[in-house]
């Protein structure tokens, strides 16, 4: 049976399964499937939202201080100087279409009828006048617009950057251990070489389907 590779970035894997380890196709295209789904291609949705919004939500009873409320002018002069290093240079060249500078805007007051504490919209953020005027919110929405619009594990690992130059890194082991306790990586996946999956694939049980 003769399979069809759709994805250029990935029919290496295929390809070094098939003809290095001597793979027959079967076995070289689920090795394929595996490294495709392994990684972080096609994931659109946003699936890792909620978990890293309650890490976050954790994060910030534990340190308290990230969350000390600050005037609309002292939000517009920590995000001008948060755009100004060479840092946030850096994130924005590794983003998707990153904005190089965001200016802050205050969003109506929904007067605890919303949990909306910021958003990005890209070269602006909208910060709430009740829990969104503090510095973590802003580097939160500062790393969507940088480019990371998804909250995955290279999202919270620019919010890590972030909050360790321009909050301290204390808070950033901090946040760092929270998400690792709620089992959400900062790293990209490890794909297992064909013959560490092959070997894998083995002792897997068999399932049984009655």
């Amino acid at each position: 049976m003769s399979y069809r590779v759709w994805y250029e970035g990935y029919k290496h894997y295929y390809n070094s399964a098939l003809l290095e380890f001597g793979m027959d196709e079967d076995l070289a295209y689920r090795y394929y499937e595996y490294a495709v789904k392994k990684s972080d291609f096609r994931k659109w949705r946003d699936s890792e939202k909620k978990k890293t919004y309650r890490a976050e939500w954790k994060f910030e009873s534990d340190f308290p201080n990230v969350m000390e409320a600050m005037t609309l002018k002292e939000c517009q002069k920590f995000v001008g100087r948060v755009c100004k290093s060479k840092l946030w240079k850096q994130l924005v060249s590794e983003g998707f279409m990153g904005s190089s500078k965001v200016t802050v805007q205050m969003m109506r007051d929904m007067k605890g009828r919303g949990r909306l504490a910021g958003c990005s919209y890209g070269s602006w953020i909208a910060v709430s006048p009740t829990g969104g005027c503090n510095k973590y919110v802003l580097l939160h929405e500062l790393a969507h617009s940088a480019g990371f619009r998804n909250h995955d594990h290279k999202f919270r690992a620019v919010v890590l950057r972030l909050v360790s130059r321009f909050i301290g890194q204390v808070e950033s082991k901090g946040l760092k251990k929270t998400f690792r306790s709620a089992k959400l990586r900062v790293s990209p996946p490890i794909i297992k070489s064909p013959e560490a999956w092959l070997r894998a694939v083995a002792r897997a049980p068999i399932k049984i389907v009655a």
